[in-house]
């Protein structure tokens, strides 16, 4: 169990490290250039390493004994965390694309032909909300999965 503690702090570590640089890469409304898109390199590295932590993560929860009580509270209290982290990303898309000026096949938009996914909207599929929300959505369906289990095997 130590080990796959040991991988899943360090794989969460190195994915919000990751979400960070996407963040730092990402040009800001009104700062757009045309340099490329210099974020798509930690967004590719991110991605990989929020896998592998879900994987590591989910080695720990098979190796966690909790009785059927103690799952319906993560359930629920993941299923709350999923919904707010979702309405916190909804808020962002939102106020980045208004920032923006608007989507890519908006004519007065700054990122206007580029397509969604760019130099200014990469921290739209990237960020600390899209982490949250992923990782209680993978803790919700495990926690229904074992209270299923559980109500199976005792009944």
């Amino acid at each position: 169990m130590r080990v796959y503690l040991n991988k899943c702090v360090v794989s969460l570590i190195a994915s919000l490290f990751f979400i960070f640089l996407v963040d730092l890469f990402t040009q800001k409304p009104g700062r757009l250039g045309g340099n490329g898109n210099l974020g798509l390199i930690p967004l590719f590295f991110a991605v990989i390493i929020i896998i592998y932590f879900v994987f590591t993560f989910l080695k720990l929860l098979k190796k966690i004994e909790l009785n059927r009580k103690n799952w319906i509270i993560l359930l629920v209290a993941s299923s709350l965390v999923f919904i707010i982290s979702i309405s916190m990303e909804v808020f962002f898309v939102n106020r980045l694309i208004g920032e923006l000026g608007g989507p890519p096949t908006n004519i007065d938009s700054q990122i206007y032909r580029f397509g969604w996914l760019n130099q200014g909207t990469n921290t739209l599929f990237v960020n600390m909300y899209t982490f949250i929300a992923f990782v209680s959505l993978i803790l919700s369906c495990y926690a229904a999965f074992s209270i299923f289990k559980k109500m199976r095997s005792n009944g």
